[in-house]
Protein backbone atom coordinates (compact mmCIF):
# COMPACT_ATOMS: atom_id res chain seq x y z
CA UNK A 1 0.00 0.00 0.00
CA UNK A 2 2.55 2.64 0.39
CA UNK A 3 4.88 1.91 -2.45
CA UNK A 4 1.00 2.45 -4.37
CA UNK A 5 0.96 5.82 -2.82
CA UNK A 6 4.91 6.66 -3.16
CA UNK A 7 4.40 5.78 -7.05
CA UNK A 8 1.52 8.28 -6.82
CA UNK A 9 3.43 10.69 -4.98
CA UNK A 10 1.22 11.24 -2.09
CA UNK A 11 2.02 13.56 0.63
CA UNK A 12 3.34 12.01 4.20
CA UNK A 13 -0.46 12.86 5.43
CA UNK A 14 -2.67 10.94 3.31
CA UNK A 15 -0.37 7.94 3.15
CA UNK A 16 -0.83 8.18 7.79
CA UNK A 17 -4.64 8.73 6.69
CA UNK A 18 -4.35 5.31 4.91
CA UNK A 19 -2.35 3.29 7.14
CA UNK A 20 -5.08 4.83 10.11
CA UNK A 21 -7.94 3.56 7.56
CA UNK A 22 -6.53 -0.04 7.25
CA UNK A 23 -5.58 -0.39 11.06
CA UNK A 24 -9.58 1.14 12.11
CA UNK A 25 -10.86 -1.36 9.65
CA UNK A 26 -8.59 -4.47 10.88
CA UNK A 27 -9.95 -3.69 14.26
CA UNK A 28 -13.16 -3.63 13.64
CA UNK A 29 -12.67 -6.90 11.68
CA UNK A 30 -10.56 -8.51 14.82
CA UNK A 31 -13.32 -7.51 16.97
CA UNK A 32 -16.40 -8.70 15.15
CA UNK A 33 -14.25 -12.36 14.69
CA UNK A 34 -14.18 -12.14 18.46
CA UNK A 35 -17.77 -11.47 19.09
CA UNK A 36 -18.47 -14.40 17.52
CA UNK A 37 -16.14 -17.03 18.16
CA UNK A 38 -17.22 -15.98 22.00
CA UNK A 39 -20.32 -17.39 22.33
CA UNK A 40 -19.41 -21.02 20.35
CA UNK A 41 -15.72 -21.49 22.43
CA UNK A 42 -17.90 -20.43 25.63
CA UNK A 43 -20.28 -23.59 24.63
CA UNK A 44 -17.64 -26.03 23.86
CA UNK A 45 -15.98 -24.88 27.43
CA UNK A 46 -18.86 -25.37 29.09
CA UNK A 47 -19.73 -28.54 27.36
CA UNK A 48 -16.16 -29.93 28.26
CA UNK A 49 -16.38 -28.78 31.68
CA UNK A 50 -19.31 -30.74 32.43
CA UNK A 51 -18.42 -33.73 30.73
CA UNK A 52 -14.64 -34.02 32.47
CA UNK A 53 -16.95 -33.75 35.85
CA UNK A 54 -19.01 -36.61 35.12
CA UNK A 55 -16.70 -38.89 33.63
CA UNK A 56 -14.59 -38.41 36.64
CA UNK A 57 -16.94 -38.14 39.68
CA UNK A 58 -18.41 -41.41 37.95
CA UNK A 59 -14.85 -42.73 37.71
CA UNK A 60 -14.19 -41.83 41.35
CA UNK A 61 -17.34 -43.88 42.24
CA UNK A 62 -17.16 -46.71 40.18
CA UNK A 63 -13.72 -47.90 41.71
CA UNK A 64 -14.96 -49.65 44.95
CA UNK A 65 -18.02 -51.41 42.57
CA UNK A 66 -14.54 -52.70 40.68
CA UNK A 67 -12.33 -53.46 42.98
CA UNK A 68 -14.35 -55.78 45.26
Amino acid sequence: MRRNLRARKAEPEDVAAEIEKIDKRFEEQADALSDELRLPLGILEVSLLIAGTLLWGFGDLSQPLISR
